[in-house]
């Protein structure tokens, strides 16, 4: 759709953008934007992290007692330093 029809049909493309269509608004027949619906945000769903996942990881010393999180971040930290023999 170029960018005056846009502009006349505007709260028509916002409505039906809501509902789920998409539209890319062009000038002079160039893509210059996308109007589309705003998505509803889910819940946020705590996960569970299975300490299978971090393989070698899960049995080190310094890793006893530390939750999952508390391990993927100390991983995390190790991977930004690039050191895991810490």
């Amino acid at each position: 759709m170029n960018i005056s029809q846009a502009r006349q049909e505007f709260l028509q493309l916002i409505n039906r953008a809501f509902v789920g269509e998409e539209f890319i608004i062009t000038k002079n027949n160039l893509p210059m934007a996308t109007i589309l619906g705003v998505k509803k945000e889910k819940k946020a769903v705590k996960k569970k992290i299975n300490l299978k996942a971090f393989g070698m990881w899960k049995n080190r010393k310094d890793f006893k007692g530390l939750s999952t999180i508390q391990i993927a971040d100390r991983l995390r930290e190790m991977a930004w330093k690039g050191n895991y023999a810490d």
